[in-house]
């Protein structure tokens, strides 16, 4: 179990300092992407469609719709 314990903390720490180093390369340009990003005003809109998009999923009560839809062909069969 030692040499197990040894391995995974040399893995981790090897990992660990790599995600690190990567992640401060990475931040140190995110500023510029995000502003350029939040002052495009259609970017901004599409990102708000994909929110309100979502919320809509969420929201919507999707089983009593489509049991109505589905219940309303049965009728109309029965009719026919």
């Amino acid at each position: 179990m030692l040499r197990v314990m040894i391995g995974f903390w040399a893995g981790r720490a090897i990992a660990d300092t790599f995600y690190v180093w990567t992640t401060s390369k990475a931040f140190d340009s995110f500023g510029e992407v995000f502003g350029d990003f939040y002052q495009d005003w259609q970017a901004v809109a599409l990102q708000l469609l994909g929110l309100a998009g979502a919320a809509i999923l969420l929201l919507v009560p999707w089983p009593r719709w489509v049991f109505r839809w589905i219940n309303r062909g049965e009728r109309e069969k029965a009719r026919a």
